[in-house]
């Protein structure tokens, strides 16, 4: 039978692969005829040739063992899933871009929720790539209230008023909103960088969503803008790092 490496275990050096009858059939290093120098980690995504033997595979042959460099976008791997992320980044770092920013912007979400897909794919979880879409939705309605509350704000202020308490008021009110949207919206943010720091062992997750959550709940002061980027960064080197991905049910 024929398939594809779907996940590997470095420590352990276990593997599943995804038959093309659909099933999946894990695997150990020793299972495998023609790994020769090949690193194991490396055999992720690969096509494979095997033998089941009940819920396992063994007899099994590589058929390709030249390491892909660009991967199809709907690819269930690591490679997939960290090209994809690194991708929807660029793309939302070049949202300012004049007309094309707002379609950029959307075209790095759709490249990272299939960045997030592929993982939990890979994990069998059910709840990794919910997570990720809610909290986006989540945070888009945080940042459109924070918007209005300041628009509704600054309309209601006049010249004639400027350095007044009436002023220090409303701005505190924009303050406050912003502050509470920021914590809602990172509320759900954990739930999701939680999960996938435990499916990946990144702790490089948790100091990005650190970053990100006082970035959000700071933002109205503009310090907040740096704690994103502190944010951004740490989160590709997550991505970078990736090497394997536990089983959810684990």
């Amino acid at each position: 039978m024929k398939g594809k490496v779907l996940f590997v275990d470095n420590l352990k050096k276990t593997g599943v692969i995804d038959g093309e009858n659909g099933t999946r059939y894990e695997f150990s290093k020793e299972d495998i005829k023609n790994l020769e120098s090949l690193e194991f980690e490396k055999i992720l995504g690969l096509e494979v040739d095997f033998v089941v033997d009940g819920d396992r595979a063994c007899e099994i042959y590589m058929l390709n063992k030249n390491i892909r460099g660009f991967q199809p976008i709907m690819d269930i791997s690591i490679e997939s899933a960290r090209q994809n992320f690194f991708i929807g980044l660029v793309s939302r770092f070049g949202s300012s871009i004049p007309y094309l920013g707002w379609i950029l912007h959307i075209a790095g979400f759709v490249f990272e929720i299939l960045a997030v897909r592929a993982i939990g794919e890979i994990a069998q979880s059910n709840t990794l790539l919910k997570r990720f879409i809610i909290a986006i939705v989540v945070n888009m309605i945080a940042f459109g209230v924070t918007i209005a509350s300041l628009f509704f704000n600054l309309a209601d202020m006049s010249f004639s008023n400027l350095g007044s308490i009436d002023m220090f008021s409303n701005l505190g009110v924009v303050a406050f909103v912003g502050v509470f949207c920021g914590i809602i919206s990172a509320i759900f943010w954990s739930n999701y960088y939680k999960e996938i720091r435990d499916l990946t062992d990144e702790d490089y997750f948790t100091h990005a969503f650190y970053c990100y959550a006082i970035g959000g709940i700071t933002l109205v002061f503009l310090i907040g803008v740096l704690f994103n980027l502190i944010g951004f960064i740490l989160e590709a080197v997550a991505w970078y790092r990736i090497k394997e991905v536990k089983q959810a049910y684990e």
